[in-house]
């Protein structure tokens, strides 16, 4: 599985939600099956949390499933990654559901997978070793074919 790896358009999309007064968070598995994929997700994170989004890193096994829920209204679930070459090129299957009550259910489990979740904060990203910053930044190069 990849990890959480949005171009740069989808980054800014976020911070400039959260510009407006939208609550973003975001919540991806600490571990992954591909170290060069988590080095530049890692990397991707200070954008996220300098533009105000909030960051969970959960601490389970890693999980697949693709969820996002906008105002309790709206739900989108499914496999597709959030990066360019599953946006793009690959097959991916989403449902997009606008049901109150499914969107509900869905926050739910995203309250449950936040509470066993530690949030990222702007101390730990700025304690992150320079050796570490420059793989990150290394593997960001590879985004488009990861």
């Amino acid at each position: 599985g990849r990890d959480f790896l949005p171009e740069s358009d989808l980054i800014a999309a976020m911070a400039t939600a959260r510009m407006r007064g939208v609550d973003v968070e975001i919540i991806v598995s600490d571990k992954n099956n591909q170290l060069i994929a988590k080095w530049a997700s890692d990397a991707l994170l200070p954008e996220l949390v300098k533009a105000g989004c909030t960051v969970y890193k959960t601490l389970g096994p890693f999980d697949h499933t693709k969820l996002v829920v906008v105002d309790e209204h709206w739900a989108l679930i499914g496999s597709t990654n959030f990066d360019p070459r599953s946006l793009r090129l690959n097959f991916e299957f989403n449902i997009e559901c606008h049901s109150p009550p499914f969107a509900r259910a869905m926050n739910t489990i995203l309250d449950v997978k936040r509470t066993g979740a530690r949030r990222v904060t702007n101390h730990e990203l700025a304690t992150v070793s320079l050796p570490s910053r420059l793989r990150g930044g290394l593997a960001r190069l590879f985004l488009p074919y990861l």
